[in-house]
């Protein structure tokens, strides 16, 4: 059987675009959160692409804490 493959910044990109949908559940972002850090500590990612989704992440998650605000 053949064992389909999804690229680690696929998944990150899918999680991250999940916080554009303003009815996400509670904690999504905790679970986009440990998915970058996984991918990142598991050398699936390097250094400058965690940075890069690092900053992607925060934006995303800073504009829900000024909605909230």
């Amino acid at each position: 059987m053949h064992k389909s493959v999804i690229s680690a910044h696929i998944l990150i990109d899918v999680a991250l675009d999940g916080m554009n949908d303003p009815d996400y559940p509670p904690f999504y972002e905790a679970i986009v959160e440990n998915q970058i850090i996984n991918l990142f500590t598991s050398n699936q990612i390097n250094p400058e692409e965690f940075a890069y989704y690092c900053e992607r992440f925060r934006r995303l998650a800073g504009r829900e804490a000024r909605k909230a605000a």
